[in-house]
């Protein structure tokens, strides 16, 4: 079996664990609790609007201005980042760029390839930033391009600092440079800003808990949400950062605990390894949302946030790991 295929094989196991778990506790008869009936439903701390208020099509754009609105994504071509453009794209209201490198793979863009267009760059180029974001002038600027996996980040932190913050000072100084002063930022933060709070936090975090992250990617992630509300108080650019907990999808990695191990199970399948899983700690509690539920909260949080905010985004409560493989 190529790489490629057995990559799409581990998603599809993914969902179907997922959905298993759900069946199961239908099957016992359980009914969900107060904190479990959010638990594939993202949530954030402040209220976002209706689904009627999020007519697609030509009813209204986000932005309340007729025709379409134009985005500019980094990062477009990972899960997040397609994932908002396909939400984007399928309500016929926004005109779609992304923002990709020479070597990206647009394999997760392929159900609205034909309907983005794609500037090549990188983040750690601050020319190329200025000469896209000048020429695209995009009415919203969602910038999730990141060296975004937590656990590896201990294996080059300087990679990850580098990326993530220098990455994130490019994009502001283009809009700051090229006076995009009322184009709207949707920037990723992480739950990782949290970090230790985690350890004695009694409930789900709010967005007021205090942030400090153990590891380069959090520190990173609390630079860029540092560097992003710097540039609203002081150059009054709109940017909302939005705390994003573990998500997972189709178009993800293996360096996600679930999706390792959906890619172990699918080798397993294929007969290209023993029938044992590897796995690290199955006691810890994680808050888990489909990204397809997420990236119309994104969207949102892009005309409703409040400039200069931070929000959670996440289900509302925790899955222990052990039952995603029971």
């Amino acid at each position: 079996m190529g790489g490629s295929r057995l990559h799409w094989v581990a998603h599809a196991v993914c969902v179907f664990l997922l959905v298993a778990l759900l069946a199961e506790r239908h099957h016992r008869g359980l009914r969900w609790g107060p904190a479990e009936e959010r638990a594939m439903t993202p949530v954030v701390s402040r209220p976002l609007p209706s689904k009627e208020q999020l007519a697609p099509a030509g009813a209204r754009s986000l932005l309340g201005v007729p025709g379409p609105r134009r985005a500019l994504i980094t990062g477009i071509t990972g899960m997040i980042g397609s994932a908002v453009a396909e939400a984007l794209v399928n309500s016929g209201a926004w005109e779609v760029h992304g923002l990709v490198r020479w070597r990206s793979n647009s394999n997760n863009l392929r159900r609205v390839y034909s309907k983005v267009k794609l500037h090549y760059g990188d983040i750690e180029d601050p020319h190329r930033m200025l000469h896209v974001i000048s020429d695209v002038q995009p009415d919203v600027l969602f910038h999730f391009a990141a060296q975004a996996y937590n656990g590896v980040s201990w294996d080059n932190p300087y990679y990850t600092l580098s990326a993530n913050i220098l990455g994130t000072l490019n994009i502001l100084e283009a809009v700051r440079l090229a006076k995009l002063t009322s184009t709207r930022l949707v920037v990723a933060g992480s739950s990782t800003e949290y970090g230790h709070t985690t350890s004695f936090w009694k409930g789900p975090v709010p967005e007021t808990a205090p942030l400090i992250p153990v590891t380069p990617y959090g520190v990173s992630k609390l630079a860029t949400e540092s560097l992003a509300r710097a540039y609203f108080l002081n150059f009054q650019i709109p940017v909302v950062v939005v705390r994003l907990f573990v998500h997972v999808g189709t178009g993800h990695t293996e360096n996600q605990a679930l999706q390792n191990f959906c890619l172990q199970v699918a080798e397993i399948e294929a007969g290209l390894r023993p029938p044992v899983l590897q796995v690290g700690r199955l006691d810890t509690r994680r808050d888990i949302t489909d990204i397809r539920d997420s990236a119309p909260v994104l969207v949102a949080l892009a005309d409703k946030g409040v400039p200069g905010e931070a929000y959670n985004v996440a289900s509302g409560t925790a899955i222990q790991m052990k039952s995603l493989l029971d």
